[in-house]
């Protein structure tokens, strides 16, 4: 529909995985930077920048493009994982004019050949010559696509509603249960516990129960860590308890997932306990750390 296109839902489901695979099958270039809370324009439209050119002593100021102009000159689509973690105003600034279909020229100059410089344009189609202007045609089929995950989307950068309208949101969910199941089961080849696997199956597969029903479904992603995990735990032949796993796995890539969700806290607790018995008091040390849950006098 002309949109760029924001792939949102919970972690793990291979949200940027799908946007690599979709401008490969669309025969589209495509390039991949994550944002930051400290990106401003110089890392998505650019910045003088100080450059050394061969036969000239010292340094000079030259423009260096940021991941916006530089995908289009380069013609590749730009994904951008945890794209809410940039402050977007302060990251993309003029940037908002380009995305609504317009064209338009940016604050910086650009030295040429001959050591002119020119105000650089982005254009939308083609544009007569301006010996003023450098100017970037942006092809038709250039895209943003960006993933965010549902988990943190309240806890990070807030998307302005001037940078929403810009873009189509597309949730991801996770696979259908039986289709899950068989991708945790496929991952396991012989060497982790099968009662381990199962247990990943009854906690991951289905995001109406478990780790769905206390408000955080998780995508394959980390459940089959979490086997890798255990396969190589099994191959260094020391012996370990399959709740003993279970809890060095959940407390590597689950517990860092729940940072600062304290209201999640006893759900979660309620949800494992049957299932890491002697265990439990010492995940639980674990899980508070991340969480920040606070106790009730009468909870102690």
């Amino acid at each position: 529909a002309g949109m760029h296109v924001i792939f949102t839902g919970p972690p793990g489901t291979g949200k940027t995985t799908l946007a690599v695979l979709l401008c490969e099958r669309a025969g589209f270039p495509s390039w991949t930077a994550s944002a930051t809370d400290q990106w401003t324009t110089f890392d998505t439209i650019g910045g003088y920048f100080p450059s050394v050119k061969k036969g000239h002593a010292g340094e000079q100021l030259d423009f260096l493009a940021g991941h916006v102009v530089e995908t289009i000159e380069r013609r590749q689509c730009l994904i951008i994982d945890e794209i809410n973690r940039a402050d977007i105003d302060k990251a993309f600034g003029e940037l908002f004019t380009l995305l609504s279909g317009q064209s338009v020229t940016l604050p910086f100059r650009r030295r040429d050949g001959e050591d002119n410089f020119r105000r650089i344009r982005l254009t939308q189609g083609p544009t007569l010559q301006d010996e003023d202007f450098d100017a970037i045609e942006v092809p038709a089929w250039w895209r943003i696509l960006g993933a965010m995950n549902d988990a943190d989307k309240q806890s990070l950068k807030q998307l302005s509603y001037a940078f929403m309208r810009r873009f189509a949101f597309v949730s991801i969910p996770l696979p259908p249960r039986a289709v899950y199941a068989a991708l945790l089961r496929g991952a396991d080849r012989g060497d982790a516990p099968a009662s381990f696997v199962e247990t990943l199956v009854t906690l991951f597969s289905n995001e109406r129960t478990a780790f769905g029903e206390v408000g955080l479904p998780f995508g394959p992603a980390i459940p089959l860590t979490m086997i890798r995990h255990a396969r190589q735990r099994v191959a260094i032949g020391e012996a370990i308890s399959d709740e003993a796993l279970l809890r060095e796995t959940l407390e590597a890539y689950v517990v860092p997932q729940l940072q600062g969700r304290a209201d999640l806290h006893q759900g979660v607790q309620g949800l494992l306990a049957p299932m890491l018995g002697a265990e439990m008091p010492v995940f639980m040390r674990r899980l508070g750390v991340w969480t920040g849950f606070i106790p009730a006098p009468e909870d102690e």
